[in-house]
């Protein structure tokens, strides 16, 4: 036997085989296990995408034309009460004070500094609140 032959024989070629074996069959334990930590990942962020946020609309803030319309009207007469308060220092008494028109919008007077208007469907403005954001359905 030639030198090259017996070099080929002393080494042992199913220990090799065997570490070949052990590895790929690491592998396949270890891929099911990537796949199920993925699928589960997939899922909590497919679920957090569809649940609504604390912060999100998760319902209809669309405000109808009739809302819209109180809504404006609330604004105009909370601007002609700022205005009257700006001006004379204190606030009206009755509406009549200021001309205005409440077209179903009560003018409640809580003490010297503070009023709140309300439409019949409980849409209420107090004086505190920004006319403008208020008009803009934001409060």
């Amino acid at each position: 036997m030639t030198e090259p032959e017996q070099i080929d024989k002393d080494i042992d070629i199913s220990s090799s085989m065997d570490s070949s074996k052990r590895s790929s069959d690491s592998r396949k334990r270890k891929v099911p296990g990537i796949v199920w930590i993925l699928s589960i990942f997939a899922i909590v962020l497919i679920v957090i995408m569809i649940l609504p946020s604390g912060n999100s609309n998760s319902f209809s803030t669309d405000i109808s034309s009739g809302e819209q319309e109180l809504r404006d009207l609330m604004c105009a007469i909370a601007c002609d009460i700022h205005e009257y308060t700006s001006l004379n220092g204190k606030l009206p008494q009755i509406p009549e004070e200021i001309n205005i028109s409440l077209q179903g919008v009560n003018y409640t007077v809580e003490d010297d500094s503070s009023w709140f208007l309300q439409s019949g469907d409980s849409l209420l403005y107090y004086s505190d609140m920004d006319p403008i954001e208020f008009a803009e359905g934001n409060i």
